[in-house]
């Protein structure tokens, strides 16, 4: 019940929902979904046919990359990570989701998540039934366009220690829990480059060591 009043919340702040919706939400949501650390949710080549809603836990999307076919060697990182979603976030590949089309991304969870699934069909369903659930999905999109965008652009215009700035602004509570390597792959930065730069209280530490990982 708390999981499905904090996803109904986070849409009632959106656009308030009518009853009738509310209900028929609760019905598709009451499903929870309690995931492991380091549990892949999709894999490339599969179709998203369900978006999440993260109640607690922290995840990420990425790509994988291959062989540089041109020049017949592996390109150096074999990731890059293009988003991270914690409680309150959507968590999706959004092109796959949206085109029902095989995924060129990853969904992994990075810490024990609690999630909500929302089949795509049943969104479909919701938005034809309820035309102002379709406000929603609108916000809800442009929210995810917009920081795809704002971070594209930091990738494009701002030197490493900038990138590292608009991070630590842009995701502060993701202080000391996610590795460096996933963060540098997120701001298009080696991972020895980004350790110069990071202050000790961002490095990641695992519940069962003390060193810092990178």
């Amino acid at each position: 019940m708390h999981a499905q009043n904090e996803l109904i919340n986070t849409l009632n702040r959106i656009y308030p929902l009518s009853p009738p919706l509310e209900a028929d939400l609760r019905a598709a949501t009451s499903e929870l979904i309690d995931v492991p650390p380091r549990t892949i949710l999709l894999r490339p080549e599969q179709v998203a046919s369900v978006a999440y809603f993260v109640v607690s836990g922290l995840a990420r999307v990425y790509a994988v990359h291959g062989i540089n076919k041109a020049i017949d060697e592996q390109i150096r990182e074999v990731e890059s990570t293009t988003r991270f979603s914690q409680a309150g976030d959507l968590l999706m590949a959004p092109i796959s989701f949206f085109r029902q089309q095989p995924s060129l991304e990853v969904i992994q969870t990075l810490e024990e998540s609690v999630l909500v699934s929302l089949p795509y069909a049943t969104l479909q369903t919701l938005y034809h039934t309820y035309p102002t659930f379709n406000i929603i999905g609108r916000v809800l999109t442009e929210r995810y366009f917009l920081l795809a965008e704002n971070r594209a652009y930091c990738l494009r215009r701002h030197t490493a220690p900038e990138k590292w700035a608009w991070f630590k602004v842009t995701h502060p509570q993701l202080q000391g829990r996610i590795p460096l390597k996933y963060i540098a792959t997120y701001l298009g930065l080696s991972r020895e480059h980004l350790q110069r730069l990071v202050e000790p209280a961002w490095r990641w530490q695992s519940k069962n060591e003390k060193k810092d990982q990178v």
